[in-house]
């Protein structure tokens, strides 16, 4: 799904806007890895360091102790977990 974003960005938004933008794949890949980090980052339980699920907008539920948190948007900040 993610790719796909980039390939809409470069195929249909960026002639529409007249942007000079390319796919470069490196690029692409490095924004990826970047980004699957930044959900797994999320996903460790701040209890026992195993990985949970995002049961809702911003909530999260470890799979192996049950404990819940709740993470902040994150994007322009650093990472904040919060135990429920």
């Amino acid at each position: 799904m993610e790719r796909s974003a980039w390939e809409y960005a470069v195929d249909v938004l960026a002639p529409a806007y007249n942007l000079p933008l390319q796919m470069d794949d490196d690029i692409v890949q490095d924004s990826l890895d970047s980004y699957r980090d930044w959900l797994h980052s999320r996903s460790i339980c701040p209890n026992c360091e195993a990985v949970g699920m995002e049961i809702a907008k911003h909530r999260y539920r470890c799979l192996q102790c049950h404990s819940e948190w709740r993470v902040n948007e994150a994007r322009s900040c650093e990472l904040r977990r919060y135990r429920r």
